[in-house]
């Protein structure tokens, strides 16, 4: 393993030993819950759902537990995770980054990209932000949609929103990590057209940022065909639309 991956996972180990530290302020019940020495720790059950793979639960305890006499039975291990409030994996991530602060920048600049990608996770009618319901002999599904701010110099999530798929909105969720991001360093963000708009445009100026987003060419009824751009950029080649 080489010396800054070394370095990245005990900044998270730190991490995550730090929220330990305080884990009343993440549990369901501060009174109760995480506060007996069990086989499933604050600590353990934070990393053990950092390193789930997308296996069954048992497969995933087997590997992570080894087969020992410490291995946790699955109605445990959900019983555990159900008193772990989620803003504990958020605290940790925020955190995470702050200990990670990227040293590597491309001639001074930051270079963040923001894409979105849809996220299957388990049928809940009750929650009607991604329930998607069936059409044409379909299952009904839930569907969320996740926004991911990516450090393509350091290669580190910054930040991540997670939204119902019937309600999310990419160019709010770029405009609400930018806000979050820090300020210590100018940064390039990078998107492709489905974040392009006149706000977000603005939201990143305001920020003092620079922007690479794809748009659509001058010959559809698009964002560019109302701006007066040059005919050829600055090394001498055309604008071009993107593939």
């Amino acid at each position: 393993m080489s010396s800054k991956a070394i370095c990245i996972r005990e900044a998270l180990y730190s991490t995550i030993r730090s929220v330990s530290a305080v884990s009343w302020l993440f549990a369901r019940s501060p009174i109760r819950d995480f506060t007996r020495n069990v086989k499933l720790p604050f600590a353990t059950l934070i990393t053990l759902i950092l390193s789930l793979k997308g296996s069954s639960i048992a497969c995933e305890l087997m590997e992570h537990f080894s087969c020992t006499k410490t291995l946790v039975s699955e109605p445990d291990f959900v019983k555990r995770r159900g008193r772990l409030l989620p803003e504990a994996l958020e605290t940790i991530s925020r955190l995470f980054v702050e200990n990670t602060r990227p040293s590597n920048h491309y001639k001074g600049f930051q270079l963040l990209a923001v894409d979105g990608s849809d996220l299957h996770t388990p049928t809940n009618p009750d929650d009607t932000a991604s329930f998607i319901p069936g059409s044409g002999g379909q299952k009904p599904y839930n569907l969320q949609h996740l926004n991911a701010l990516y450090d393509l110099c350091f290669h580190i999530y910054m930040d991540a929103i997670v939204q119902g798929r019937r309600q999310y909105d990419e160019r709010r969720t770029l405009c609400d990590m930018m806000d979050r991001a820090d300020d210590a360093y100018p940064a390039i963000s990078i998107a492709d057209r489905g974040y392009a708009s006149y706000n977000v445009f603005a939201h990143i100026q305001e920020k003092g940022w620079k922007f690479l987003i794809c748009v659509k060419d001058r010959s559809s009824n698009g964002i560019v065909k109302g701006l007066d751009l040059p005919v050829q950029c600055a090394g001498g080649s055309k604008l071009r639309p993107a593939s």
